[in-house]
């Protein structure tokens, strides 16, 4: 990661003129930043599960999968509502589906994460969030062509390692603590 200056993070910390911004207090960046941790190693889980072709373990992985992005998701900290409100639909809607269909419910999940992934990047250059939406939609694809093969294994443990770099750089930034602003 490119080492930011703390004038670089105040920028990225402060709304554009027009937007109006709820406090967002530092135990919200921990449950955050903790929820973005907590997703690598669980695609480490479905990548474990995966491995061992056991259906219940894969399905055990799936949900808490999901529930790790769903709660990075309803931390998540993006200036335009609109984003919040589309993040929070895709991994809410990635969780609802996993009962109903698993390829819609991969895709879901796999969405929102790469919007957060991608947000993260845009604001604090992560070489990992570069990396990850890509990925994603290459697991997506092997998921659709061969789905429980060793590829679909590998695809998962590299997506997993590629969160915990993301998780890892988050870490190194100031915690945030930002006082409700208008901007």
């Amino acid at each position: 990661m490119a080492k930011l200056t703390r004038e670089q993070v105040v920028q990225h910390l402060t709304p554009p003129k027009g937007i109006v911004m709820a406090p967002y207090p530092a135990w919200r960046d921990r449950i955050y930043r903790g929820s973005l941790l907590s997703i690598g190693p669980s695609l480490l889980f479905v990548a474990t599960a995966e491995s061992l072709s056991k259906a219940p373990l894969l399905q055990a992985a799936h949900w808490l999968s999901a529930a790790a992005v769903v709660l990075a998701a309803l931390f998540f900290l993006v200036w335009l509502a609109s984003w919040r409100y589309a993040v929070w639909a895709l991994a809410i809607g990635g969780l609802v589906a996993i009962p109903l269909q698993t390829t819609a419910a991969w895709a879901l999940t796999l969405a929102a994460g790469s919007v957060m992934a991608a947000k993260e990047t845009h604001c604090f250059h992560f070489q990992a969030g570069r990396i990850i939406p890509w990925w994603s939609v290459a697991t997506g694809l092997t998921w659709l062509f061969v789905p429980h093969s060793w590829m679909m294994t590998g695809c998962w443990a590299i997506l997993g390692g590629l969160w915990i770099w993301l998780a890892w750089d988050r870490q190194s930034l100031p915690l945030f603590d930002i006082s409700g602003t208008r901007g």
